[in-house]
């Protein structure tokens, strides 16, 4: 089981929730969720604590939401430049 610490900024809360789990402050909580673990992974005020394969299932998932991303990014661009192609040819 992984655990995930909230480590917060000066001036921030002492308690937060997140992915239906209550963080407080420097003290570590168990997660099982893989999305949870793959957010927190790449989120500064979070440290996760995790076996090799609790890391690997955090990757793969984060790296579908990056893929994701990126195919929204490429599907956008193509509908502005036709957009604009558009504009010309009338």
């Amino acid at each position: 089981m992984a655990k995930v610490t909230y480590k917060p900024a000066p001036g921030d809360a002492a308690q937060v929730t997140w992915g239906g789990k209550t963080f407080e402050a420097n003290k570590a909580v168990d997660v099982t969720d893989p999305l949870v673990l793959a957010k927190a992974k790449n989120n500064p005020f979070f440290e996760v604590q995790a076996n090799k394969d609790e890391q690997q299932q955090a990757e793969v998932i984060g790296g579908y939401a990056d893929a994701n991303t990126a195919r929204r990014s490429r599907w956008c661009a193509v509908r502005a430049a036709l957009a604009m192609r558009r504009r010309t040819l009338v």
